[in-house]
């Protein structure tokens, strides 16, 4: 079985924070969201993925890291691959919800399926899959799906499925229940803000966060600068080449990104600093997420833009 990711972002409810960094780049406990989708798609022992994205392909393909995805083979792609011809079963899969389980558990759970069939195993945000199972030469006006005291119905398709993005984002949703623990939303502020801190603390099964144990309830990347001393934090993260002052100090959960800088008499608390972000000295900041120039205060959904470079900002 191959997969196919549809990495779109135009639509996600993180903007403005995603126009600096694209939805399917913004970190996530240290690493990109779209590295994590990838991720259990590899524990999940699937080895073809394309990933889809009109807009971002090039991009992405350049920031994307498939070194570490041993046997599998990863392709950026500005459309969707051409499946009325398949030789496999395709898994297409979004990013506003990762499913944080073995894909094949799912599909066995759902019992014996016709090959014929297009399974929907849940839809969600502005139309765009979070899965579908679509088998190998997959063309049928009607598409229907019984299961005991279910039934499902997929109509209106033409003998073929377009591999025209804007015909695939049009699609209607038909969800069908998975099980909620193991879907990782990240598509609003305190969803992303959530998702962070509870795969800093460890709480999934197949996404990790990066880095290694620095202290207790820490994790760092390779070249990160952190004077203990600063350290006042139940638990965080640090990325590569970050650098917390020694006399800045860190409270309750912290991410702080790559390249990021924390400075002088600076204090945060229960917040993320995004990469290559600057949080000046003596700045005061708590349970919010800051990328570049712009703060996004999570318990009220506030969105701060502040030009004085002096306070906090985006490092070139």
């Amino acid at each position: 079985m191959r997969a196919i990711i549809i990495a779109e972002h135009s639509e996600c409810q993180l903007s403005p924070l995603t126009a600096r960094t694209p939805y399917p780049l913004l970190p996530l406990a240290g690493k990109p969201i779209l590295m994590h989708a990838l991720e259990v798609l590899h524990r999940s022992s699937i080895r073809e993925v394309d990933v889809v994205s009109p807009e971002l392909h090039q991009q992405l393909e350049t920031e994307i890291d498939t070194g570490p995805f041993m046997g599998m083979t990863v392709r950026f792609v500005h459309a969707m691959p051409d499946l009325k011809n398949a030789s496999q079963h395709s898994l297409i899969v979004g990013l506003s919800d990762i499913v944080d389980t073995d894909w094949n558990d799912i599909l066995d759970d759902l019992g014996d399926l016709d090959v014929h069939a297009l399974i929907p195993i849940k839809m969600t945000m502005h139309a765009i899959p979070v899965a579908m199972l679509v088998p190998p030469h997959f063309g049928r006006s009607s598409l229907n799906w019984t299961r005991p005291g279910l039934k499902y119905s997929y109509g209106n398709f033409d003998d073929k499925i377009s591999c025209d993005w804007s015909e695939l984002h049009r699609t209607e949703a038909i969800q069908l229940p998975i099980n909620p623990q193991y879907l990782i939303s990240t598509g609003n502020f305190e969803d992303y803000y959530q998702a962070n801190f509870a795969l800093l603390k460890g709480k999934f099964n197949y996404m990790k966060s990066a880095g290694r144990e620095y202290l207790t309830g820490h994790r760092s990347a390779p070249k990160a600068r952190v004077n203990e001393r600063s350290i006042l934090s139940r638990h965080g993260y640090f990325g590569s080449y970050c650098r917390i002052d020694k006399t800045a100090r860190l409270y309750g959960d912290v991410i702080i990104g790559n390249s990021a800088i924390v400075d002088k008499g600076a204090r945060v608390s229960d917040s993320i600093i995004c990469d290559n972000t600057y949080i000046g000295s003596n700045i005061d900041c708590r349970k919010a997420i800051v990328n570049g120039n712009l703060m996004v205060k999570v318990d009220t959904g506030v969105c701060i833009e502040i030009d004085d470079p002096v306070l906090f900002g985006a490092i070139n």
